[in-house]
């Protein structure tokens, strides 16, 4: 902005990234067949991203990302089904070996569908995650994470997440959030910020720990009872 005047990423001019999250139910767990389910909210959520961006050249600039080879190979004839001819789907390496920036190639904007595997390192404008969560107490906990977190962290723009409802998943707290209809107020933000949230969630915190020390203390009603002052004295600030 001039001499020693440093803007924020937030004072930039552009879109900021922004997210989205779809998940697929089925009335019947066995009724719920995974790829052509999938590939049709893929498909009308790359629809809408081409009328809410109008004019927006998708070619080499869209990642659709997959869990890994098997999912991948039941998707891509679900999804080639579905994509009109302005459309082909490519791999990561294919992409990659592109040179120049043209429009097309034979007449089609490519979208790069492939496994995070052989995305990893790569990044695009707008990311389809696909089938990536899974339930959190099944042993996959790092790595189910560690896919999400890559596959969200490769989109410059939009990242778009597409997944079945998986019960205790990574994702299963979004059935809980409401869409607040307000616009945003600057002001009432920043006055909830400073009105000491973020104090009382540290003073909370301290408490819990003290409570657990209490509960250690067995049978010793001494410690037992300065552990519990310790938490009032921490909720009281």
């Amino acid at each position: 902005k001039g001499p020693g005047v440093v803007a924020c990423g937030g004072a930039l001019y552009g879109a900021p990234c922004s997210a989205s999250t779809v998940l697929v139910y089925a009335d019947d767990a066995t009724r719920f067949t995974p790829y052509p389910q999938y590939a049709a909210h893929v498909w009308k959520a790359l629809a809408r991203v081409c009328n809410e961006y109008p004019g927006l050249r998708l070619h080499n600039r869209v990642a659709i990302v997959v869990r890994d080879a098997a999912f991948l190979a039941g998707l891509l004839p679900a999804l080639r089904a579905l994509l009109p001819p302005r459309f082909a789907l490519v791999d990561a390496a294919r992409a990659c070996a592109l040179l120049g920036a043209s429009a097309r190639v034979d007449g089609a904007e490519w979208l790069v569908c492939d496994t995070m595997s052989n995305l990893d390192g790569l990044e695009r404008l707008i990311v389809f995650a696909v089938g990536l969560d899974a339930p959190i107490a099944d042993g996959r906990e790092r790595a189910t994470r560690s896919l999400l977190y890559r596959a969200i962290t490769r989109a410059h723009m939009l990242v778009v997440i597409v997944n079945k409802f998986v019960p205790n998943g990574w994702l299963e707290w979004l059935t809980h959030v409401k869409h607040d209809d307000a616009a945003f107020d600057p002001a009432v933000e920043r006055a909830r910020v400073e009105g000491g949230g973020a104090e009382m969630l540290r003073r909370t915190r301290e408490a819990r720990e003290k409570l657990d020390e209490a509960d250690a203390c067995g049978d010793d009603i001494a410690k037992f009872r300065e552990a519990l002052d310790a938490a009032r004295d921490a909720l009281d600030g």
